[in-house]
């Protein structure tokens, strides 16, 4: 006999099955009061013993029913059962590449200056600057 009922599920039934009887001792003697008891009984003791009958009868258990149960090696095997076929993909670190700013040399206009009285006109070189980079 292994167990098949749960932790919640067997707190639940042990505080149903103290109600119940409790319930039942309320009520008094009579018919509905045994059967409270009896129920109350039942519930307790499954409760407590951790195996239910009628479970086993039908074929379910609440017992280590959870995500957490889980583990890799289930999952494996249930990929390996169902011939899923997992694709890989390979992983692309994508890098950003700075780009290049080649800088121009500044080049000044010639300015040209004008005197009216003797109508010289001086003409400047224009001057280039090299950046060293």
């Amino acid at each position: 006999m292994f167990k098949n009922i749960g932790k919640t599920d067997r707190i639940i039934r042990v505080i149903l099955g103290l109600s119940l009887m409790i319930l039942s001792v309320l009520i008094g003697s009579g018919i509905l009061g045994f059967v409270v008891a009896l129920f109350g009984i039942v519930f307790f003791v499954t409760g407590v013993v951790g195996w239910c009958g009628l479970y086993t009868l039908v074929g379910f258990s609440s017992k280590g029913q959870g995500v957490d149960k889980i583990t890799r090696n289930d999952i494996k095997r249930a990929v390996r059962e169902h011939k899923v076929e997992v694709e890989k993909k390979p992983v692309v670190k994508k890098s950003v590449a700075k780009k290049k700013v080649e800088k121009k040399p500044v080049v000044k206009k010639s300015t040209v200056v004008k005197k009216s009285s003797t109508k010289k006109v001086v003409k400047k070189k224009p001057v280039v600057k090299k950046s060293n980079k």
